[in-house]
């Protein structure tokens, strides 16, 4: 098993860097996101100056919402559809993605929109609408006065997420955290019934199809672990490897 610690390597001594021999290697993107969705909510919650604490729960909750989209990709990639086809399909939403994808690997499988994963999902994809297309949205008032005031935000129904961007916090990037592997576990455990290994390959291949004998593993502190289960955020769906 080949196993991933995103390290660079630079050799100081050498000026030349020869390619040749070197194989084909494409980066999904989804470990990085993975990556700065649980370092951002966690360091969301310890940073000194509270409205910090906001911005990197901020953008701890975008990482959730886009590795998603990264996984829907990744899926697409695994079926190796040919580049025609697949530009065509890459301007589908991400729930219609995962659900090509589920049909074309077994024809009885299919997305139930009736789960609580799935409403989960739906109220990233708001909130990351909320985000990438702006519009006036109407906050609640708790006090005001001339003097001072204070407000909040609607909240979503089955995650309590705030709705409007600018009064997210640390809870909901944990949040969204836990929603986004809940979603991804739902689709590729219980729906493509891929099994742990095989998601890991699918993540952090380099291939440019995924190859599922190939055995890709991730190496992750586990300090990282001992948060995810205070936080009740599971990711067994994956392999992982704990130092």
């Amino acid at each position: 098993m080949k196993i991933t610690r995103h390290t660079s390597f630079r050799d100081e001594n050498s000026d030349e860097v020869t390619t040749e021999d070197a194989p084909i290697a494409v980066e999904r993107g989804i470990a990085t996101l993975i990556d700065d969705a649980i370092t951002l909510a966690m360091e969301s919650e310890t940073h000194s100056d509270y409205s910090f604490q906001d911005t990197l729960a901020r953008a701890s909750i975008l990482s959730s919402t886009l590795f998603l989209e990264a996984c829907a990709n990744a899926c697409l990639d695994m079926l190796n559809l040919g580049r025609r086809f697949s530009n065509e399909i890459d301007r589908l939403p991400t729930i219609a993605k995962f659900d090509l994808f589920l049909r074309m690997r077994s024809p009885r499988s299919s997305i139930d929109r009736s789960r609580s994963e799935f409403q989960g999902y739906s109220e990233m994809k708001a909130l990351r609408d909320a985000f990438v297309h702006p519009k006036a949205q109407r906050y609640d008032w708790i006090t005001w006065s001339e003097e001072s005031s204070k407000s909040s935000s609607p909240r979503s129904a089955t995650l309590d997420l705030a709705k409007i961007p600018a009064y997210c916090s640390s809870g909901d990037a944990v949040t969204a955290l836990r929603a986004s592997h809940s979603f991804a576990s739902y689709i590729l455990k219980e729906c493509a019934k891929i099994s742990s290994v095989r998601v890991s390959t699918l993540f952090y291949s380099e291939a440019v199809v995924p190859v599922f004998g190939e055995r890709v593993a991730p190496c992750w502190d586990k300090s990282v672990r001992k948060w995810l289960h205070e936080k009740n955020i599971d990711v067994k769906y994956m392999r992982i490897v704990w130092l």
